[in-house]
């Protein structure tokens, strides 16, 4: 009994000590330096419908996005995109060979944004976005200031570009829209912005589609044109078109023949606002110019 005593004592003081080092992890919440790394599930980018789904930001797919940038603490640093094909590509892997690390289990407060840059680039559109290319390299995407937990870090991205879609119809003594180019006009050229943008044409569709930075196009001034068989038509809103980043705006445009000769008209059938907020709407007719 004499000879074990100690060991017992031995054994009692470890299992103190251990309890101790655990009871002080847990109060102060710190973790090893340099032992985890931040890796980040990206979400977002909600998908919407359109005649044909594309591989792009735009879609809601993040597979042809490589990197992104990662802002903690006034530290960027560049993060690999790893897509996820179990749910067709619409979350992704953020992490990096050189990442930042968990120093507590205490929330992060990160950004994160692409086109990838050491500071997040201003909105700049493409003029000409009649290609695949020039359409969804268009896009911006943000995730601004948002807290990561420790036991599940994501990333809710969103569109930092307005999404506008035409939906082009032949009405009332026109047999066919197809050859139309469809044009978005009066824009804002704040920051190098076109004034106006050609659209793309989804295939084997009468949609055409266009990304814009956030604005509002005056009433009153031409927005959506349609340049068809040598006549060019113009719809003016009768009220602000205001342009909001992360919403999809699509008009139902009919265009139509009255009279005799070339005096024809583009008619606004409907407006409706999406997620890309359920609102808004606007009918009227444009004026052949």
């Amino acid at each position: 009994m004499k000879i074990r005593q100690p060991l017992q004592i031995l054994s009692a003081a470890l299992l103190l000590a251990a309890t101790a080092c655990t009871q002080n992890d847990l109060a102060d919440n710190s973790l090893p330096e340099g032992k985890y790394p931040v890796v980040i599930q990206a979400t977002g980018l909600q998908a919407v419908a359109t005649p044909v789904s594309g591989r792009a930001t735009v879609d809601g797919n993040w597979q042809d996005v490589q990197t992104v940038a990662l802002s903690v603490g006034g530290t960027v640093k560049e993060y690999d995109v790893t897509a996820s094909n179990a749910d067709g590509y619409k979350a992704a892997t953020l992490s990096s060979t050189a990442p930042f690390y968990w120093t507590s289990r205490d929330p992060i407060t990160v950004s994160a944004w692409w086109p990838y840059g050491a500071t997040m680039p201003d909105v700049v559109v493409a003029a000409d976005q009649s290609t695949w290319v020039g359409f969804t390299g268009s896009d911006f995407i943000l995730a601004e200031a948002q807290a990561v937990q420790f036991d599940n870090p994501t990333l809710k991205f969103s569109h930092r570009t307005a999404r506008v879609t035409v939906k082009l119809q032949a009405g009332t003594g026109v047999t066919s829209v197809t050859g139309a180019a469809v044009s978005v006009v009066g824009l804002n050229t704040t920051d190098g912005n076109p004034a106006s943008i050609s659209t793309y044409n989804v295939p084997a569709s009468t949609t055409y589609e266009a990304l814009t930075a956030s604005q509002t196009v005056t009433v009153g001034t031409p927005f959506i044109q349609v340049d068809l068989n040598g006549n060019t038509y113009r719809f003016i809103p009768k009220s602000d078109v205001i342009l909001e980043a992360g919403s999809r705006y699509t008009y139902t445009v009919s265009v139509i023949g009255t009279g005799q000769g070339q005096n024809y008209e583009l008619e606004l059938k409907g407006c409706t606002i999406e997620d890309w907020t359920d609102g808004g709407g606007e009918s009227g007719t444009a004026e052949m110019q």
